[in-house]
């Protein structure tokens, strides 16, 4: 997935087969939380979320977040979220804009 936008968005993943915790959206994978809000085990912080870019395992699988300054190339504004290999969770991703604005999101995968 990417996006690329001219205004504040956020995207956030979910796993919608984990609502063990969190019944609602399921367990995040890419969410941001501040510093007090990770310390804070009701609160539902994914693994990737921070300024940079960053992978995490989940479910045996890497997911790679370019972090919300964006990718180091593009900038703010253009940001990635990718899995290798094949998805083996039920996902869910949400995009919130903080403002008017135009943004594109491009989903795309492969089969092996």
């Amino acid at each position: 997935m990417e996006l690329v936008s001219d205004v504040d968005v956020d995207v956030q993943l979910y796993d919608t087969d984990d609502t063990s915790t969190f019944r609602g959206n399921g367990q995040a994978i890419v969410s941001y939380c501040s510093s007090n809000e990770k310390a804070d085990p009701t609160k539902n912080c994914g693994g990737l979320g921070g300024p940079k870019p960053e992978t995490f395992t989940y479910g045996g699988l890497p997911y790679s977040y370019s972090g919300y300054d964006g990718d180091q190339e593009g900038g703010k504004g253009i940001e990635y979220i990718e899995i290798d290999g094949v998805t083996n969770r039920n996902l869910m991703m949400y995009f919130y804009g903080y403002e008017a604005g135009n943004a594109t999101v491009t989903y795309s995968y492969t089969q092996p």
